[in-house]
């Protein structure tokens, strides 16, 4: 740790993490992360995140059919920054608001799911600065 020096910004950033939600299975249906999830559901929209805006990757694979599909229950993360945490958040959601899993077992409806109430409450920390709670 004698060798980090590291360097730090003000702006606020809000990281919303895609997840599988609610898919069809062979037989009956995968309720979603945490609990059992699909895989295989092509990732669409990221042509559209706008400059500035981080991904992530965690749970997805290149397929050779379909290119980026799930492979896990959270599929991604979308990260945004801003000098105002609302700023952040609308920018993060916008964003993650361009993506779909696409559920091909399901005429192809949108599975993945995240929260909704990531940067919902801010309080101050003993030093001054910001804490998401």
């Amino acid at each position: 740790m004698d060798q980090i020096n590291p360097v730090w910004n003000n702006q606020y950033y809000v990281d919303v993490v895609a997840m599988e939600g609610r898919s069809k299975a062979s037989k009956g249906w995968n309720k979603g992360y945490p609990g059992r999830y699909g895989k295989g559901h092509r990732v669409t929209g990221l042509d559209k995140i706008e400059k500035g805006i981080a991904v992530y990757f965690s749970g997805v694979r290149e397929d050779p059919e379909k290119g980026l599909v799930t492979d896990g229950g959270r599929g991604l993360h979308i990260i945004a920054g801003d000098s105002t945490l609302e700023g952040a958040k609308e920018k993060a959601y916008r964003n993650i608001g361009y993506l779909s899993f696409l559920d091909h077992n399901d005429n192809n409806k949108n599975c993945m799911r995240y929260r909704k109430t990531i940067g919902a409450e801010e309080r101050e920390s003993s030093e001054g600065g910001a804490n998401l709670k």
